[in-house]
């Protein structure tokens, strides 16, 4: 989970201030599905920064890893127990599950890219359905490869 915690860091810290919202989503974006420079293009990363036109507007942004419940010992000294009674009540659900899930991380996100092996441990349905690692991409680009790889199912 460090890259979970270097995010929450980061967000807490101000280091994601007004007009660089783009401009890390550009420097964390890779992968075949940004075209043949495998990143998004400055149009695309400015896009980013629009609905934050203010560094009130990105209140969210700096408040939203603080709310993901984490335990005691928290990397960043700022333990969250709201939802951990919730979180764990719905891993109780998970590891008896046992419909197929399909997983699909990148290799190049640093803050959830590793979670697979936790799922993979936790819930049984994860054995039954080929789970997709999406090589050389970030966070961004396996949202869109996931979708385009599998989605719309085809017809043949």
């Amino acid at each position: 989970m460090a890259g979970f915690y270097k995010w929450k860091k980061m967000a807490h810290d101000g280091f994601i201030a007004h007009g660089k919202l783009g401009f890390l989503l550009k420097k964390g974006s890779k992968g075949p599905s940004h075209g043949a420079a495998h990143e998004i293009t400055e149009e695309e990363a400015a896009a980013y920064d629009l609905p934050f036109p203010t560094e009130e507007h990105l209140a969210a942004v700096h408040v939203f890893p603080e709310l993901v419940p984490t335990p005691p010992d928290d990397e960043t000294g700022r333990h969250q127990p709201v939802g951990g009674e919730a979180n764990r009540a719905l891993w109780e659900v998970f590891e008896k599950w046992t419909k197929p899930v399909l997983l699909a991380f990148s290799d190049g996100d640093w803050v959830l890219g590793h979670c697979y092996k936790l799922w993979q441990d936790k819930c049984p349905g994860v054995a039954k359905v080929k789970g997709l690692t999406l090589e050389g991409t970030s966070a961004i680009s396996a949202r869109r490869a996931a979708a385009s790889s599998w989605w719309p199912p085809s017809s043949t």
